[in-house]
């Protein structure tokens, strides 16, 4: 079962690196369950559902752009089978620029949900990195 777990997450993630990159916030939040919840040092939010976080999303937008975001890759770092359905995730983001050129790591702790329709993450968790 790791190996498969460990695949779906990297294909879950993949999805998401792509949805980030493109700036595709409605997307990005399809890939979330209901209720969501996020968390780090300066901040703990939660949105009911996915409309609300994909308005939150887009209202970021501007900034990623203004920095130059033009796509996002992920390391999984770690990860772990909690019960049949809840995986923990560690996930590494790496955003870049079009020419190439690096901007920001930020590191990520995911509760995920195997739901009837695939995995979602229902808690995201910022261990290092930007809190923007």
């Amino acid at each position: 079962m790791a190996d498969t777990t460990e695949a779906a997450l990297e294909t879950y993630f993949g999805a998401y690196a792509k949805t980030l990159g493109d700036m595709d916030a409605p997307a990005t939040a399809a890939l979330w369950g209901e209720p969501g919840m996020m968390v780090t040092d300066d901040f703990i939010g939660t949105v009911a559902d996915r409309e609300e976080l994909a308005r939150g999303l887009a209202g970021s937008h501007p900034e990623y752009r203004a920095q130059g975001l033009a796509r996002a890759t992920h390391t999984l770092v770690g990860h772990a089978q909690l019960t049949d359905r809840l995986l923990r995730a560690h996930v590494r983001w790496h955003f870049w620029k079009a020419d190439g050129s690096h901007i920001v790591d930020a590191d990520f702790e995911y509760l995920l949900r195997r739901d009837d329709d695939g995995l979602h993450a229902y808690v995201a968790t910022l261990l290092s990195g930007d809190d923007a």
